[in-house]
């Protein structure tokens, strides 16, 4: 949600930096995944979560697209739906949780699918920071299904279809 909180920030509200947060947040996008799991990998050993789910999960919690995404669409929210409820005395907080976050199911949901299926497809930062095999996600489990000399091509088959 704190995606969502950040994108009604930059949509509907005017502030002192706002374009220049914006762009500085848009142009973390260009930094590719590889160039920062080292650092996120030092901190989350500092704070004891290697090896946990959580570890695992916290880093693709967080992303500079989905603050784009929650943007863009709060941009499209009619300002006049928020300032009658403002004149009607309704808080921040109100107009967030009980106007803007229910007419922004389509894109919460979107953001929950597009977070799940990367996260299902996560293969290298669950094979770096996990040393458990029961935290492996499908796609590191499947390449410990394929031996060093042969295969067996069922087993991998009926992973494949998991």
């Amino acid at each position: 949600m704190l995606k969502a909180i950040a994108g009604y920030g930059f949509a509907k509200f005017n502030f002192f930096g706002k374009r220049i947060l914006f762009f500085a947040v848009m142009a973390t996008m260009m930094i590719p995944g590889q160039v920062t799991m080292i650092p996120v990998y030092l901190i989350l050993n500092q704070i004891k979560l290697t090896n946990t789910l959580l570890g695992i999960l916290l880093p693709g919690l967080v992303g500079a697209f989905s603050i784009f995404l929650f943007r863009q669409f709060m941009s499209n929210i009619p300002n006049s739906v928020i300032e009658s409820a403002r004149i009607e005395g309704a808080g921040e907080w109100y107009i967030f949780w009980h106007l803007v976050v229910p007419m922004s199911r389509p894109v919460i949901a979107v953001q929950g699918i597009l977070t799940f299926i990367g996260g299902w497809n996560s293969f290298l930062w669950p094979l770096i920071i996990a040393n458990n095999q029961k935290y492996y996600t499908l796609s590191v489990g499947l390449q410990l299904l394929q031996g060093q000399h042969t295969s067996d091509y069922g087993i991998q088959m009926a992973g494949s279809s998991f």
